[in-house]
């Protein structure tokens, strides 16, 4: 039966007895409202990792991000959805002067604790979906690496995939860099976001996050890569013309 059919005939047995206090007896349309809710699925929450963009209050720098803990004990608590869900939340700013390519969470898990861990996907799909305003990263996996010798998994969550800078990333729309948000080109410099871990309860606030993330190469180190190259290969030719006039000349 379609979730909207059950709904309405919970709704009407609750407005038939309780608000219209009919007259007859209430004891079977209790077995039968009882008998309807224990036919519904269980429902599941996921336990998830979000990175969002936009101008959260004062900010950590971003080499705090291991501060990050399902425990909340420097975040800011919260709840979402019903039933509700805990959530906490951190607030950060991309302090490093360099775009963030990419953020790594990972944690070690028994296989027990195996359950609905998910990710927050940041492209909407769909012909008449755009680009999650959020995002910074197109990607997001959830994956589990065994652990020799032992029965632990470790819990990875990944969010990766930028587009090419187009220039504008620092310092962008300072502050707050907002014109960075859905652009797909990781987080800018100055850039400020937040992590938030929702659905981490019961034994899962006792892991420990493990955050990592992956900058963008400097333009200029690049330059300066490819500046050396090419003064090696020069200087390379150079020698190997020369080595072949002493042997011309038998000099």
């Amino acid at each position: 039966m379609p979730f909207g059919a059950i709904d309405s005939m919970l709704e009407a047995v609750i407005i038939d007895n309780v608000l219209l206090g009919s007259k007859r007896s209430l004891l079977p349309r209790a077995f039968l409202l009882w008998g309807v809710l224990a036919a519904l699925p269980t429902v599941g929450f996921a336990t998830k990792v979000i990175i969002k963009g936009g101008d959260p209050p004062p900010t950590q720098p971003i080499q705090n991000v291991n501060f990050v803990q399902p425990d909340c004990s420097n975040g800011i608590p919260g709840e979402t959805g019903w039933p509700p869900q805990p959530t906490c939340t951190y607030y950060f700013q991309d302090t490093t002067a360099s775009i963030v390519d990419s953020f790594t969470f990972e944690a070690t898990i028994t296989v027990s604790e195996e359950s609905d861990f998910s990710c927050l996907p940041t492209i909407q799909s769909g012909p008449d979906k755009g680009f999650d305003p959020n995002g910074y990263f197109k990607n997001c996996s959830v994956s589990f690496d065994s652990i020799p010798d032992s029965s632990n998994v470790e819990l990875v969550y990944a969010y990766s995939g930028v587009n090419p800078p187009d220039g504008d990333e620092a310092p962008g729309d300072y502050p707050g860099n907002d014109g960075e948000i859905g652009q797909y080109e990781g987080i800018p410099p100055d850039g400020v976001f937040t992590i938030e871990l929702e659905g981490w309860s019961g034994p899962l606030k006792n892991l420990s996050l493990n955050t990592s993330y992956v900058l963008a190469p400097e333009p200029s180190a690049a330059i300066i890569l490819l500046t050396e190259l090419l003064l090696g290969g020069c200087i390379l030719a150079l020698l190997g013309r020369k080595l072949n006039w002493k042997h011309r000349f038998n000099l």
